[in-house]
């Protein structure tokens, strides 16, 4: 590979689309450019052109970071200058890169917020050709972010629901239409869709989405799943537009639902054109063959470990397919910063979720979400940590004083730890510290973490088992699980179709499988009451119920947590604040079992607020108990 690279740049830049200017509305009075929803503003594009793309293709005025470097895409950069044709910037430098094909131009954009054209002449090779950048004022301010009392919906939105059939066939892409009996090919799912289920959303009772890419995925295969990006700036027009997408944020807002956007840093797919026609080779990390991640992210912390090993870890690609990038090329981190900035501001992001964060540079990271929180201090940042122990999902924690890398400065961090817990509770029998009393464990563990409430909490995504077939399809350990996951520290993340019994296991086609109901020939209506079983409108009610409870008691989302040593299976738990105090009881037992809260707790009554069981007074003789249920999980409101 490094062999190829070497013999000289490669010439293919993949079809990015027609280069039009065209004129958009931007929520009220701001106007942008775009073509193929890049915002790419040159003139229309031909042979003799000059340049071809600008990469970011607009900013704005009023940001922290003003000093911003545009990529220029074209045909020969060498020698090239660059004048100021009109606008207000202050050009600070420009130069080719080792590929003659990009040019760096390097802006400073005044603080004050006006909106305004700039045009710079760029002129190489005896052409010249003038290019205009549109600057708006930043509006994304004092926005909502993710918190405790939030519960975030996960989609895979090329499962989810198809929308726009007439973007099911897109001419020029690798996988260019859909068939849905492939589990790896795309099936059409698109935001259109997407945006059509937002009362089913609210009906759910759900505050945040965060959805799996929807940049475009040009590539030969699997490029439904959207985590090997071919351009970072463009929305996949078989996923919709800039304009859809831009929508659907404003729809969310509007109706009190969060987005959360899913973003990646450690490597592009191999057919993104920074990668078929490399700025620099010092982009990317290279090998004399091909090697893969280790995907031991011990080897950050390790005091023992091999350097080979570390830099397997840190530098080997992802996947066949996903170059890993070398963030710690100047150019390349600018850039990413940069397009990070660029989505927040035009999407209005509530929150970005960052997939593989452990294989980034984590000097880059560092300075990335620094430069983020100048501008957007209240972006809730959460980092994709997949470990199996304690010590190395909590290494990236913010402020973690035996962390010899840089500070991550993350607000939060998927909590796999609580995951595994909670299948094991409800998967084996209890022992010193396995099964249900490894979720007292790890929770024992919370005093390492700074803020343990801002962990991201789940029972399953797009990269694990469905929950329910884990559980063995079991109806009542999954509402014991839903029930932990609801009302334990932390802010709860649903996958798409759990609330709907998917059970799938075996392979990441399968477990992102579609939601019944979302192609218009599909036999069963899922989103409906009406198209769910009994048992699937059971989970749905029990998921609905948990959150209106969150939403009406501040205390079962963000109260004080008291957790008990399990006694026989049982365990057990209070959330409290000022105004109210529950006590959640689960009996992961395969028979019924008798509690006795009276020697744990002062209480003048025990309200049953939802559970299996009838009311009980609390008015008990000493030594008389409550009976559980064999597999139960029951809340109580205590007065």
């Amino acid at each position: 590979m490094k062999t190829r690279f070497l013999s000289g740049f490669n010439d293919r830049l993949l079809n990015t689309g027609d280069f039009n200017v065209k004129l958009l509305r931007y929520f009220q009075v701001l106007l942008f450019f775009s073509v193929l929803n890049t915002g790419i503003l040159v003139a229309q594009k031909n042979s003799s052109q000059l340049v071809e793309r600008i990469d970011p293709p607009q900013w704005w005025s009023g940001m922290y970071w003003n000093t911003v470097e545009f990529l220029v895409k074209g045909k020969d950069f060498k020698n090239a200058t660059v004048e100021l044709v009109s606008g207000y910037a202050t050009i600070k430098n420009f130069s080719p890169a080792k590929n003659p094909k990009y040019l760096f131009v390097t802006l400073e954009i005044p603080q004050n917020p006006v909106s305004q054209v700039i045009k710079l002449n760029i002129k190489a090779n005896k052409k010249s050709q003038i290019v205009s950048i549109p600057i708006y004022p930043k509006t994304h301010k004092n926005f909502q972010t993710i918190t405790t009392s939030d519960v975030i919906y996960l989609i895979t939105p090329d499962r989810f629901v198809n929308g726009n059939r007439a973007n099911d066939i897109q001419k020029g892409f690798f996988q260019s239409n859909t068939n849905r009996n492939e589990p790896y090919e795309r099936h059409g799912g698109d935001i259109a869709g997407i945006a059509s289920k937002i009362e089913y959303f609210k009906e759910l009772g759900v505050s945040a989405l965060w959805i799996s890419p929807v940049l475009e995925n040009n590539q030969p295969y699997e490029s439904y799943h959207g985590y090997a990006i071919t351009d970072l700036y463009k929305i996949d027009p078989r996923m919709g537009s800039l304009e859809e997408y831009i929508k659907l944020s404003t729809s969310l807002q509007q109706n009190g639902i969060k987005l959360i956007k899913d973003m990646v840093f450690n490597h592009f797919g191999d057919k993104n054109y920074l990668y078929t026609d490399i700025p620099d080779s010092n982009w990317y990390h290279w090998w004399p063959t091909f090697t893969r991640t280790n995907y031991r992210a011990t080897t950050l912390m390790d005091p023992y470990r091999s350097e080979l090993d570390y830099k397997v870890m840190t530098e080997g690609w992802f996947d066949t397919h996903m170059p890993d990038l070398n963030q710690k090329n100047p150019h390349l981190s600018r850039y990413l910063i940069q397009n990070t900035l660029y989505w927040i501001e035009i999407a209005k992001l509530n929150g970005i979720r960052i997939d593989t964060y452990a294989y980034c540079d984590q000097d880059f990271m560092s300075s990335w979400i620094e430069a983020v929180k100048k501008d957007y201090p209240d972006l809730y940042i959460v980092a994709e940590i997949w470990e199996h122990t304690v010590p190395p999902q909590l290494f990236f924690d913010t402020d973690l004083p035996q962390r010899r890398l840089a500070n991550t400065h993350l607000d939060g961090i998927t909590d796999f730890q609580l995951h595994f817990a909670i299948q094991e509770a409800l998967n084996r029998e209890p022992g010193w510290a396995e099964g249900v009393n490894k979720l007292y464990y790890i929770l024992a563990s919370d005093y390492l973490y700074k803020s343990p409430e801002k962990l991201v909490t789940f029972l399953d995504n797009h990269d694990v088992s469905r929950i329910y077939g884990v559980l063995g399809k079991d109806l009542k350990k999954l509402k014991i699980a839903l029930g932990w996951l609801l009302t334990l520290r932390g802010i709860p993340c649903i996958y798409y179709g759990t609330e709907i019994l998917m059970a799938h296991t075996d392979g990441h086609g399968l477990i992102r499988q579609d939601f019944p109901g979302g192609w218009p020939d599909d036999k069963v209506n899922k989103f409906t009451a009406e198209g769910r079983t009994p048992d699937e409108n059971e989970a749905f009610n029990f998921i609905n119920t948990l959150i209106r409870l969150r939403k009406e008691h501040s205390a079962l989302a963000s109260g004080k947590f008291t957790q008990f040593i399990p006694r026989n299976g049982i365990y057990f738990y209070t959330k409290s604040d000022a105004k109210n105090t529950f006590l959640i009881v689960s009996n992961v037992n395969n028979k019924p079992m008798s509690f006795i809260p009276t020697e744990f707790f002062e209480f003048a009554e025990l309200k049953y607020v939802f559970g299996d069981l009838v009311e009980w007074s609390g008015e008990n003789e000493k030594g008389q108990s409550l009976i559980l249920p064999p597999k139960s999980f029951t809340l109580f409101k205590i007065r």
